[in-house]
């Protein structure tokens, strides 16, 4: 069995403990590891110093949790505010980003959630009608909660500048609906 080295870089280190998986340090030439942790002795200075090489934590635990964090982290989608023409854009994606823009139209061959509107691509400064045929579905529903999000914090906005959330009757009524934990 070959055994090799698995080291990774400082800024590896801080978005693996971003993403919740352990990290082990080691002095450089050493081989005694020890797991990342808020008892841990090192601070940021010491991860660049160069003194100390990292790699992850062995285990099969530690492999799940890594692979399935990983496979998470590959989508996200955001409101990424409107273009000059007062079209919505969306960045899609965390490793390949894209951009897409929803433009108002009467078509109404899109799914429920983006009905009206014509999908764009961006790029190069110029906007590409995306084929809804070759659309993947992930795409679709990721611009869609994303939508979903943007309008919920618009209303929720205007409640708040109306002062309804201060008004009596809100707070009643939160007081006779607690929220339920799950």
């Amino acid at each position: 069995m070959i055994n090799v080295k698995q080291t990774i870089s400082p800024a590896m280190v801080f978005e693996a403990l971003g993403k919740g998986i352990k990290i082990d340090f080691s002095e450089v030439g050493c081989n005694e590891w020890t797991e990342i942790s808020s008892s841990a002795q090192i601070s940021i200075s010491d991860i660049y110093s160069g003194f100390l090489e990292f790699r992850f934590t062995p285990g099969m635990d530690n492999f799940f949790d890594r692979d399935k964090k990983n496979r998470e982290s590959n989508y996200l989608a955001a409101f990424a505010g409107l273009d000059g023409d007062r079209n919505e854009r969306y960045r899609v994606g965390k490793r390949s980003t894209f951009y897409y823009v929803l433009k108002r139209t009467d078509n109404d061959s899109f799914p429920q959630q983006l009905k009206g509107f014509d999908l764009y691509l961006e790029q190069n400064g110029s906007l590409k009608l995306v084929d809804k045929s070759k659309i993947q579905d992930w795409i679709i529903a990721a611009i869609s909660k994303a939508r979903t999000a943007k309008n919920n914090a618009e209303y929720n906005q205007i409640l708040e500048d109306a002062g309804h959330f201060s008004s009596p009757e809100y707070k009643n009524w939160k007081r006779n609906h607690p929220r339920r934990s799950a």
